[in-house]
């Protein structure tokens, strides 16, 4: 067993985005997350896989929703949450975080796939 209880040795990544005016970037970020859905190792030798990619919907007004949607009948890690109205990154970044489940969570402020699929694996790096 490992210092912090995990037996498999494998960490479960939640990693939280929050949407508004998403719609062009959301395909590319849930391409690029998929791999990682199987077990990774960061360069230190830490396995990790991220189990759901949480998309909040932070009311949006472009086609963020469909894209969205579609996503999560493409992809079985990614789970949606919705917001009543546009709450702003931090409140949806909460949100996504109150709902993730995964050992660790790592989240990002911006639509930049690149950025995000980074720190999932900087995230298990300790």
């Amino acid at each position: 067993m490992l210092p912090d209880g995990k037996t498999d040795g494998i960490y479960e990544i939640s990693l939280v985005v929050p949407v508004y005016q998403g719609e062009r970037t959301l395909d590319a970020l849930a391409d690029e997350v998929a791999p990682m859905s199987a077990a990774q190792e960061t360069v230190k030798g830490h396995r990790f896989r991220v189990i759901e990619l949480l998309l909040v919907h932070d009311g949006a007004v472009d086609h963020s929703a469909q894209v969205m949607k579609a996503l999560a009948g493409r992809y079985p890690f990614v789970r949606l949450v919705w917001l009543s109205r546009n709450f702003g990154q931090h409140a949806a970044t909460l949100a996504g975080m109150a709902s993730s489940v995964g050992d660790w969570s790592s989240r990002s402020t911006r639509t930049d796939s690149r950025t995000r699929a980074t720190s999932a694996s900087c995230s298990t790096a300790r």
